[in-house]
């Protein structure tokens, strides 16, 4: 799968014996966005963010991501310039509490992922529409084999399973009674993405 990356930009503005950075950069995961963070004596002082709700598929998909990259890239640069110069007069941002699945995407090896709760209903996805319709149908069937499995067989609790394709996993795991659906490239295997999903919290979702 080919990762289309825009190109990010850096800034720095002198005002009186303060030196401000500037920096503009586009994340696709947890989910597709712009974020211009501003640095003051090497410690965050705000942090700007713009979700992108269009498709990074095409060339020029890549041009338009980086043209809006510019321009809040400018933007944020012209607000420092214009506000006060007193550390405690600019805008801090406190960083928001994580949800458990911001932490999964950032994990290597984990290419998409969905989180349902125990009815079904979606918490999140970091996937394109297509993919996102293919993993809905993939939701329900899971969700009725597992608890199948669980209360018709001498198993036990089935917590999770793995099905393999020529170049990728798809994996499922029940955790605190959310549903993690993924798909794990050859950085990561089952074991490994199911320690991950167990060891976090899951009250924050």
């Amino acid at each position: 799968m080919n990762t289309l990356t825009p190109s990010g930009r850096l800034s720095k503005v002198e005002k009186g014996d303060k030196i401000f950075q500037i920096q503009t950069e586009f994340f696709h995961r947890p989910r597709l966005k712009i974020a211009s963070t501003v640095i003051l004596n090497g410690k965050t002082i705000n942090k700007i963010e713009s979700p992108w709700e269009e498709e990074l598929a095409t060339d020029e998909d890549l041009k338009k991501i980086e043209k809006a990259i510019r321009k809040q890239h400018q933007k944020v640069i012209l607000m420092i310039e214009d506000q006060e110069t007193d550390e405690d007069k600019i805008p801090t941002e406190e960083p928001p509490l994580r949800k458990p699945w911001e932490i999964l995407t950032e994990a290597v090896g984990i290419e998409n992922l969905v989180v349902a709760d125990a009815k079904g209903k979606v918490l999140f996805s970091d996937v394109n529409s297509t993919e996102r319709e293919a993993f809905l149908k993939i939701l329900n069937p899971v969700n009725k084999l597992t608890r199948f499995l669980s209360q018709s067989t001498r198993l036990g609790d089935i917590l999770g399973g793995q099905i393999r394709m020529e170049k990728e996993k798809m994996v499922w795991i029940f955790q605190n009674e959310r549903l993690c659906i993924a798909f794990l490239n050859q950085y990561m295997d089952f074991d490994s993405f199911s320690k991950k999903v167990k060891r976090i919290n899951w009250s924050n979702s």
